[in-house]
């Protein structure tokens, strides 16, 4: 996933909750700060197809875990 990482699916979430509650139709409002991406890198044997190993990775990196 990319995108900011305190939205709603890159939208804001003060305007992702409004459509929530109220079920009413709001103006799409993308969310702009703190842009991270995340994804997992796999590596794969070719003979059996099974995982060999799964590495997690953030750009750019938090912090610390308190940002979280």
């Amino acid at each position: 996933m990319s995108g900011p990482y305190d939205s709603s699916l890159g939208l804001r979430k003060d305007v992702a909750l409004n459509r929530y509650y109220y079920q009413v139709a709001h103006k799409y409002e993308p969310a702009t700060d703190d842009n991270h991406i995340c994804g997992v890198s796999i590596t794969i044997d070719e003979d059996s197809g099974r995982a060999l190993k799964i590495q997690s990775f953030t750009y750019p990196e938090f912090k610390n875990v308190a940002e979280f």
